[in-house]
């Protein structure tokens, strides 16, 4: 199956998968841009929706990064 995937990837993917990267390296704003604009590539993209869904559930809630101490 990957042998059958272009590299480096082209397409709407590339910009779901550095959302993606970015949502986790916890830069929403990045990601908020590279998975809309997925988006404009490919509005049907699942991905690319569920990630976006995801930070605009979270963009209301802060988090502790540093475990608590």
């Amino acid at each position: 199956m990957l042998d059958a995937e272009p590299w480096p990837p082209t397409g709407a993917i590339r910009f779901v998968l550095a959302g993606a990267a970015l949502k986790a390296l916890g830069r929403p704003g990045e990601a908020r841009v590279a998975l809309e604009r997925a988006l404009k590539i490919d509005p049907e993209n699942e991905l690319a929706r569920s990630q976006l869904a995801e930070l605009k559930a979270g963009a209301g809630i802060a988090t502790d990064r540093t475990g608590g101490r």
